[in-house]
């Protein structure tokens, strides 16, 4: 099973961001003007703007917030370059997969529903930094398989494998999990031996999948 993780990786996280921007702006201007100022100093930082919009509108305007931002683009302006075709391929290989977060369950939520991926299980955990410890307590003493949890489908898996932009949540890989880090910028070029694989191309993870379901 692949475990994508959604800002960054699958997601253009940026262009979420802008989305949002603009439809606040619409109704709310100076929410926005706030959101946009504290999505520009949080860079980097895991800022979730979501939290700050649902202390600031009512309940009926996020709403409407949603409904506004589901309109006008389209679902493939929101990927990363090679996300969209890297999804439809493994759709069509009939691998299993599912979507790995952490941030607002609803705005992570959100973004999946931009992207037309509402369908896709999907797991948020609640801390940074703890999704290789979290997949490595899934493994099970004797048969070595993880037991996948309910939110992300309730199945056997012999090979997980975590693709995330972030080091921290690929360490430590513990368990057999097959960690990948998705590094475009070589920021992390010095850390090949604290994970299993570094890309720099989503279409690389097909090659790696095919390699570790060969061994």
């Amino acid at each position: 099973m692949i475990l994508f993780d959604l800002d960054r990786t699958l997601c253009g996280t940026d262009k979420v961001s802008r989305h949002l921007i603009d439809s606040l702006r619409s109704n709310w201007p100076e929410v926005a003007d706030d959101i946009e100022k504290s999505i520009s100093l949080g860079q980097g930082l895991r800022y979730d703007p979501w939290s700050d919009i649902r202390s600031r509108l009512s309940t009926s305007d996020i709403k409407g917030l949603r409904v506004s931002m589901m309109r006008g683009l389209s679902p493939s302006y929101f990927y990363v370059d090679e996300a969209e075709g890297l999804i439809a391929e493994i759709n069509t290989r009939g691998i299993d997969f599912g979507i790995m977060t952490y941030g607002d369950p609803e705005y992570q939520r959100l973004k999946l529903e931009l992207m037309g991926l509402s369908d896709v299980p999907v797991l948020v955990t609640s801390e940074p930094g703890a999704k290789a410890s979290l997949i490595g307590s899934w493994r099970q003493e004797g048969s070595g398989a993880f037991a996948i949890p309910d939110a992300l489908g309730g199945r056997e898996a012999e090979l997980v494998m975590l693709v995330d932009d972030k080091l921290d949540e690929l360490i430590p890989a513990r368990g057999g999990l097959v960690s990948v880090l998705f590094d475009t910028q070589g920021r992390y070029s010095g850390q090949k031996a604290t994970v299993s694989y570094i890309v720099d191309k989503l279409t690389k993870i097909l090659e790696i999948t095919d390699t570790e379901l060969s061994k």
